[in-house]
């Protein structure tokens, strides 16, 4: 058996009788459990060879994530056993994003459908809508990682400031951003920026130059596909 699950695992609880007497012995077995579900019986009475050993299996599925015991009772006439197991279970690991853009129109709204997906677990996960006026939104996933990273280097330290100042100034504004809010989340020093940057000023045009350079190569690619679409081909012949 595994030493641990995930939800909705299907497994085989395997339990092994020994008999270390000189005579057969006829045992019955009981199992009990807490957040798993046993889909067979829940007991067996069993023959076990003399000196010998035999396996006895309880089928099952996990309940919910959490902590699952499992508890086995062996008896036979006077004689007696039982032991419990303990084993953590774990929700689903597997996350969806997905990212759509857009131009707010004269109305000032813009309505966005969303439909429930298929095959979930109802009881776990959720909807996380996230919202940027830039596409400065795309450097979430690259901030979490630099914020992380356990190596440091000068290009390391320079990067993960650019990127956290780039996402605060993106969610607060310019001047409701402050060096030393850049520097506790990058977790350096407030003097440290300056090895990199001369002032604040010059963090916003470096900020700027990456998003400018970013939204210069999308339209640049739009144009692409644009000119080499079929239509575009065909419209030429």
């Amino acid at each position: 058996m595994k030493s641990q699950f995930s939800f909705s695992d299907q497994f085989e609880i395997p339990v092994v009788l020994q008999n270390q007497t000189d005579e057969d012995m006829v045992v019955e077995v009981v199992t009990d459990s807490v957040n798993l579900d046993l889909t067979g019986t829940t007991g067996q009475r069993v023959s076990v060879p003399a000196n010998d050993r035999i396996e006895v299996r309880f089928p099952g599925t996990t309940d919910s994530a959490g902590t699952a015991y499992v508890r086995v009772v062996g008896v036979s006439g006077d004689d007696a056993d039982a032991a419990m197991v303990r084993l953590p279970v774990y929700t689903p690991a597997t996350t969806e994003a997905f990212a759509t853009y857009g131009v707010v129109d004269d109305d000032g709204a813009v309505l966005q459908p969303i439909s429930s997906p298929e095959g979930v677990f109802s009881q776990y996960g959720g909807l996380e809508i996230t919202t940027s006026s830039t596409a400065l939104q795309a450097l979430t996933d690259a901030v979490l990682y630099l914020v992380s990273y356990p190596f440091d280097c000068s290009e390391q330290i320079s990067s993960r400031i650019l990127a956290i100042a780039a996402q605060l100034m993106s969610a607060k504004g310019y001047k409701g951003t402050t060096l030393q809010e850049i520097a506790d989340l990058v977790g350096i020093h407030k003097s440290t920026i300056f090895h990199y940057f001369n002032n604040k000023e010059e963090l916003l045009l470096e900020v700027l130059k990456i998003s400018v350079e970013e939204v210069t190569a999308k339209l640049n690619q739009i144009i692409k596909d644009e000119i080499l679409s079929p239509e575009k081909r065909g419209a030429h012949k």
